[in-house]
């Protein structure tokens, strides 16, 4: 699930809700013709209804617990509830791009560099955006606030160091139920090596907030090599065609199909 991460302090972000992933089969390497990511562009279309994935979120969300990871890519959290089951379910609907039961695995970002360009992996309605942030959903079967981070990256700073904390996870309730009133959806990869196209994306089509100087902070925070000699900057994949895929978009119970041109692609 990905979406936009947008204005506090100025800043915008896509936060976006990615799975459900499946990995039996993935290819080291591999890229193919359903490839992310898409350029998207929004135009009102006739629609009918269904479709809608649903979110179930764990009881024990007020304590928590989070595990902040430098994986030398990107920052990446993990997220339990105090009974130490997942934060969060998806549930599929059978007439939608997503079927069957998915948990919530992890969180992860992908942001730009000090000087402020692209950061986002999608493109929508002609603009990236600062940064965006992964929620990534698991077949049960196989297997964004800042949530009190904001002074913590500083620790995280060595490759494959991991920070833990309790926190309160209610506030991913709003974020991922708004997320899902109005999104897009389309079959796609993994956007990190090794590339399998296993993913469905769902793209929500409006900006959220986040800290600037969280941003800030994840652009000089954390080492993308042992040595600490560069930090993690510009951890995002180019856009991909669209080689024919299907664009879906939910709006408040209703489906539609954009293809172009209202589902644009590039390589920019």
């Amino acid at each position: 699930m990905s979406g936009v991460i947008s204005r506090a302090g100025g800043h915008r972000a896509r936060l976006e809700l990615r799975g459900p992933e499946r990995l039996v089969g993935a290819v080291p390497g591999s890229v193919t013709e359903t490839a992310s990511r898409p350029s998207i562009w929004r135009r009102p279309r006739s629609a009918a209804r269904g479709g809608r994935p649903k979110l179930r979120f764990a009881k024990q969300l007020k304590a928590g617990q989070l595990t902040a990871t430098n994986t030398g890519r990107t920052l990446k959290v993990t997220l339990r509830d105090a009974s130490d089951q997942p934060a969060v379910q998806l549930k599929g609907a059978k007439s939608g791009l997503i079927s069957g039961k998915y948990i919530l695995d992890n969180l992860h970002l992908h942001w730009n560099d000090p000087a402020g360009g692209r950061g986002s992996e999608h493109k929508m309605n002609g603009a990236f955006e600062q940064a965006e942030a992964h929620f990534v959903f698991f077949n049960q079967n196989l297997s964004l606030p800042t949530l009190g981070l904001d002074g913590d990256l500083p620790q995280l700073s060595q490759l494959g160091s991991s920070i833990t904390r309790q926190v309160d996870l209610r506030p991913l309730r709003k974020v991922l139920r708004t997320a899902l009133k109005s999104f897009y959806s389309y079959k796609g990869s993994l956007t990190t090596p090794p590339c399998s196209p296993v993913v469905t994306w769902i793209v929500h089509d409006q900006p959220v907030s986040v800290e600037a100087t969280f941003l800030q902070d994840l652009r000089s925070s954390l080492s993308a090599d042992l040595a600490g000699a560069e930090t993690i900057q510009n951890n995002w994949r180019e856009l991909q065609p669209l080689n024919g895929r299907e664009v879906v978009r939910y709006t408040r119970g209703r489906t539609s199909r954009a293809n172009k041109p209202w589902a644009r692609c590039s390589r920019e």
